[in-house]
């Protein structure tokens, strides 16, 4: 699979179980900005209208005009850049690990990864009326010893989610444990059969 590699860091013959995405509800703050602000420049133009033709002809209506452009432009690109890092954004599962693979479009290119071996428990959240009605909660993965609880905040479907990520955990544990072979035993002696004649070598 080394020339067909699905995301950036996939081992060698490593199978996709699932991925999911965080949940659209990240999506509100900056498409709800978005609509303030084209409001915000419609009232500019709203304002250079009723003032009259005679204010593009002036120093004020340049600095205007040239502000309401940079203004759209900018606000565009904004949103634009917060669309394209959200659908970028993946949690890979594979049946041995979690990959977290994160694009900032300019900033970032980053992959955390958390082996399942380590993994003691995945626990599942979502408070509130609102979370519980779009089906929006948190995943918090707990390991074993005294490492940091990892916390996906803006999960979709966060119960169905955990339920599988344990079910292939599960699977990678009794793989691991029956392809297991304890190499550190001892050979086994077995006494030589004195009945038959020993040949010179």
């Amino acid at each position: 699979m080394s020339g067909n590699k699905l995301f950036p860091g996939q081992h060698e013959n490593e199978e996709i179980i699932f991925f999911f995405q965080k949940h659209w509800v990240e999506l509100i703050y900056p498409v709800g900005r978005f609509l303030v602000e084209q409001f915000l420049i419609f009232m500019v133009l709203l304002f250079m209208y009723f003032r009259g033709q005679n204010l593009l002809h002036t120093l004020e209506g340049r600095i205007m005009t040239v502000v309401v452009i940079v203004s759209v432009m900018f606000t565009v690109f904004t949103l634009w850049i917060r669309l394209f890092n959200f659908f970028l954004r993946l949690i890979i599962i594979t049946e041995y690990r979690l990959v977290d693979v994160k694009h900032q479009l300019f900033i970032t290119n980053d992959e955390n990864v958390i082996d399942f071996t380590s993994v003691q428990d995945v626990r599942a959240e979502t408070h509130g009326f609102f979370n519980n009605i779009i089906k929006c909660g948190t995943l918090t993965f707990v390991f074993a010893g005294t490492n940091e609880p990892k916390v996906f905040h803006n999960v979709m479907h966060p119960h169905k989610i955990s339920a599988r990520i344990m079910q292939v955990r599960e699977i990678h544990r009794q793989l691991s444990q029956s392809s297991l072979t304890p190499a550190f035993a001892p050979p086994v002696q077995t006494r030589p059969d004195l009945s038959r004649p020993v040949t010179p070598a």
